[in-house]
């Protein structure tokens, strides 16, 4: 009777189909090798996407304050990027990580320059700004 019980399980067992649990475990560790292969890389692109979008708002940002300046003979006053709207810039965009782009007027006429930056990811130092031109 035993035996008869072994043997029908025998049967049973080739007849199945599936996978087994070793099976299983095998390529949920490729998966998680992969996962762990492509993680790094997007965050990655997704920071180098960001520095450039920062970049090329920069640059927009510049263009507008030169000609700004031709018109007005100076640079408008520290932070006040707003005075370049509608004349000079249809919109002023926050930077990739949703704060304002600072702008810092140095000196007065002529002689005026300015520091046009984003802070970043991180507002609190300057580890990360991205300034034109660099």
């Amino acid at each position: 009777m035993i035996m008869k019980f072994a043997r029908m399980l025998q049967r049973k067992g080739k007849d199945e189909k599936g996978f087994t649990l070793i099976e299983l475990m095998v390529v949920v560790m490729i998966i998680g090798i992969l996962a762990a292969l492509a993680i790094p890389s997007f965050v990655n692109a997704t920071t180098k996407s960001k520095q450039g979008k920062a970049k090329a708002d920069l640059r927009t940002y510049g263009t507008a304050l030169e000609l700004y300046y031709t018109d007005n003979d100076t640079y408008p006053e520290t932070g006040s990027l707003a005075n370049l709207k509608p004349t000079y810039m249809k919109t002023i965009p926050d930077d990739p990580w949703g704060h304002d782009y600072v702008f810092v007027k140095n000196g007065t006429g002529a002689s005026a320059t300015y520091d046009l930056y984003s802070q970043g990811s991180d507002t609190g130092s300057s580890t990360d700004d991205i300034k034109i031109p660099e």
